[in-house]
C-alpha cells in the first residue's frame, strides 16, 4: 500500500505540479535555444509526419524553399522546387 507522505503525492517526494513546472520550464528552455539558433543561423524548419503526411513549416523555410503563402500541404508540394541532386 502506498502512503503519502510530506512533499509528494504517494511518496514520489516531489509534487506532481513541481514535477510538471520543471518540465515546463525546460521545454521552454529549448524552445528558446531552438529559436536563437534558427535566428543565427538563418535557416528554416519543417516537421513532416509521415503517419499521416502532414507537413509543417515555419516562414523562413517556406521562404528558402520558394514557396508563397500557406504551408505546403504535402510533402511533394514542399520539396517540389528542390533541385534533384
Amino acid at each position: 500500500m502506498i502512503h503519502p507522505t510530506p512533499g509528494g503525492p504517494h511518496g514520489a517526494g516531489a509534487s506532481v505540479p513541481d514535477a510538471v513546472v520543471r518540465e515546463r520550464d525546460a521545454a521552454e528552455r529549448l524552445r528558446k535555444r531552438l529559436q536563437l539558433t534558427t535566428e543565427v543561423t538563418q535557416i528554416g524548419c519543417w516537421d513532416f509526419d509521415p503517419a499521416t503526411g502532414a507537413v509543417d513549416t515555419d516562414a523562413r523555410a517556406r521562404a528558402l524553399l520558394g514557396l508563397d503563402g500557406a504551408p505546403p500541404a504535402t510533402l511533394a508540394a514542399l520539396t517540389a522546387g528542390l533541385h534533384p541532386d
